[in-house]
């Protein structure tokens, strides 16, 4: 396996970064569908309405989120992205630790944040190239990729352990920070 983007301490720092934060987002995920489930009385179609929300978006918006990122500076649009994620964790970790929050406030967050996403992932690739260039983007690529499969088997399995030993809310603070 070529790492040789590695090489780059810009996007070395990034890489950990994402890694980390990859983690966090999948905890989170799973945090947002126990917490529906919580809330819904295991209702199914609770469940089925939050991955509308959440990836919804993605799809919806996902083709035309690019042009929309390429008119404004891509590290501008990561750093107000990540901000965006960290404002939406800390709400729902405050309204979950309060015991305030509603399903409906959940499908809210939920929209938000994967309308969030939608814009974050072309403004992520595109700062890639920016950081490693043309040369070494095969080698950037595979490694965002192992990062992204691996924080889907952590991001879950941390997240069921927090739950069960710190509650939901925890997942969501622990994402914030």
């Amino acid at each position: 396996m070529q790492v040789s983007a590695l090489q780059y301490p810009e996007f070395r720092r990034y890489f950990i970064g994402q890694a980390v934060s990859l983690v966090g987002t999948w905890m989170q995920s799973v945090a947002g569908a126990w917490l529906v489930l919580q809330l819904s009385h295991n209702s199914a179609l609770a469940l089925a309405l939050f991955g509308a929300f959440s990836y919804g978006p993605v799809l919806i918006f996902g083709l035309y989120a690019g042009t929309v990122v390429d008119r404004y500076a891509h590290r501008d649009v990561l750093l107000l992205t990540q901000l965006v994620s960290l404002v939406g964790a800390a709400v729902y970790a405050a309204l979950t630790a309060t015991h305030v929050i509603t399903l409906p406030m959940v499908l809210v967050l939920a929209a938000v944040l994967g309308l969030n996403q939608a814009l974050y992932f072309p403004a992520r690739q595109a700062t890639v190239l920016e950081m490693v260039g043309r040369g070494e983007l095969v080698s950037a690529v595979a490694l965002n990729s192992i990062a992204f499969n691996l924080a889907r088997i952590a991001g879950p399995a941390l997240g069921g352990v927090v739950i069960a030993t710190l509650g939901v809310a925890a997942c969501f603070w622990i994402q914030h920070c």
